[in-house]
């Protein structure tokens, strides 16, 4: 799952996640509990909050216990910012269109 690359952006610009702070918010044994916060901000088109939490190394792939994935809430919601920062983190892009019936 490679990052989309500034080629691959329609208007050519490149999208960057921040540098990392020197020492992670989240402790690793705790990336995997953050990935409803991703959903639910990709969701709602918090920006920052996806950016913040790639950043801080929670799995753009990662889904919910119904198999959401961020970047199809994101899309649905037409939250052009949060699509990119997952796209930049490593979404799947061919998971796009892919929503869990609920």
């Amino acid at each position: 799952m490679t990052p989309m690359s500034a080629d691959a952006m329609p208007n050519g610009q490149e999208l960057s996640l921040p540098a990392a702070a020197a020492a992670p918010l989240l402790d690793p044994s705790m990336l995997a509990a953050a990935a409803p916060l991703l959903l639910q901000a990709a969701h709602s088109g918090d920006a920052e909050a996806v950016l913040a939490l790639l950043a801080e190394g929670v799995d753009a792939c990662a889904t919910d216990s119904d198999g959401n994935l961020a970047l199809p809430l994101a899309c649905g919601q037409g939250h052009l910012e949060c699509v990119k920062h997952l796209l930049q983190g490593g979404a799947d892009a061919a998971s796009a269109g892919t929503m869990t019936a609920t």
